[in-house]
């Protein structure tokens, strides 16, 4: 059970860490405002923070700083998010009402919390894995003699989400057999989802007429049945130079750079990671070696679910950089963020945040 004491001195310890990437000792404590301890008492305090595993330090005489477990107390116990301003708020919501579509928006909101935090921001899309179909819909593009017919192949869900494809049929289907099997297809398919429409479809192809088994085919083959896939949208890995040390890089921060540009370019980690957060309320915090992202657990990733209509699957925005992250003014941020995206996406008023 740590005293009023042990946290004061941990919670100036952590401050120094986390704005200035030193380590601190007990003469430069003593020092500080509000705390009437002499060198001495301090020292002893520091002492038993380590030993209870809060602190470490490089060796006997260095000063200390913080383990993750301490910054995990810190973070949980100690921290004073940083209220947002209104100049936040506006450049946030400006991000998240940005573009045509989800991507082009969500693509812009990493842009700017990168810019903001300075660090990476990581982005996953919502997915439309258990889209229920409304309405099927063929539309004739253009003939092209014997080499067959260009059409447009429109699926709409039961919440309005479009997904269309243009197809090249061998068979020379008219605009009335079109309509006939996009109704036949409306009628057999509406409240299915994409996994059953696409077994629907392969037993058309299997037993329906001749006459379509092409437009079947490819129907399945093409992406306006498939499932979107797991987009990771990253902005922000220069801004990771930004905690890699003054003076140059050295070997172990350059391979510590390596890992982490690795991880975003490969993405699978990422990806589990922020699928975590669907599972959790709210924003959520993961420091050094809870996040297994990178070997050396010199990374942390603050990130927040959001949520939009009942057939998307949820999407996360997070913050990736060091351990060192300024956690009180980062979670406000990404907590703001994921908030004011799902209000967005379900057509809710936009939130208050002080």
């Amino acid at each position: 059970m740590l005293t009023q004491r042990h946290r004061n001195i941990l919670q100036r310890i952590v401050d120094a860490y986390i704005h200035r990437g030193e380590a601190i000792g007990s003469k430069k404590l003593s020092q500080m405002d509000g705390l009437d301890f002499s060198p001495a008492t301090i020292r002893a305090e520091m002492a038993l923070l380590e030993n209870m595993g809060y602190l470490e330090r490089d060796h006997v005489s260095s000063g200390r700083r913080p383990t993750p477990m301490g910054l995990r107390f810190f973070v949980d116990a100690l921290l004073d998010r940083t209220p947002l301003s209104d100049r936040d708020k506006k450049q946030i919501i400006a991000a998240c009402t940005h573009g045509d579509n989800m991507e082009q928006t969500l693509t812009e909101v990493s842009r700017v919390l990168a810019a903001m935090t300075p660090n990476a921001c990581i982005v996953r899309l919502p997915r439309m894995l258990d889209v229920v179909i409304h309405r099927v819909q063929l539309i004739e593009l253009s003939r092209e003699g014997e080499a067959g017919v260009r059409i447009l192949a429109l699926v709409v869900s039961e919440s309005g989400h479009l997904k269309s494809r243009v197809i090249h049929l061998q068979t020379q289907l008219r605009q009335k057999d079109l309509d006939e099997f996009a109704d036949y297809l409306s009628r057999e398919m509406r409240g299915k989802t994409l996994a059953e429409v696409k077994k629907r479809l392969q037993r058309e192809l299997e037993q329906g007429e001749q006459m379509f088994h092409d437009l079947c085919r490819n129907l399945l083959e093409s992406s306006v049945l498939q499932a979107s896939q797991d987009p990771l949208i990253v902005n922000g890995r220069m801004n990771l130079f930004g905690f890699a040390g003054q003076g140059g890089i050295s070997p172990k921060e350059l391979a510590r750079l390596r890992d982490l540009f690795y991880v975003l370019e490969e993405n699978r980690k990422l990806i589990h990671l922020l699928e975590a957060c669907d599972k959790l309320d709210g924003v959520s915090l993961f420091i050094g070696s809870e996040n297994g992202i990178v070997p050396d657990h010199s990374c942390s990733v603050v990130a927040a679910p959001f949520f939009g209509p009942r057939d998307l699957t949820p999407g996360a925005v997070g913050v990736l950089g060091s351990v060192r992250l300024d956690y009180a003014h980062v979670i406000p941020l990404v907590d703001f963020t994921a908030r004011v995206l799902g209000a967005l996406l379900t057509e809710r008023s936009l939130p208050e945040y002080s």
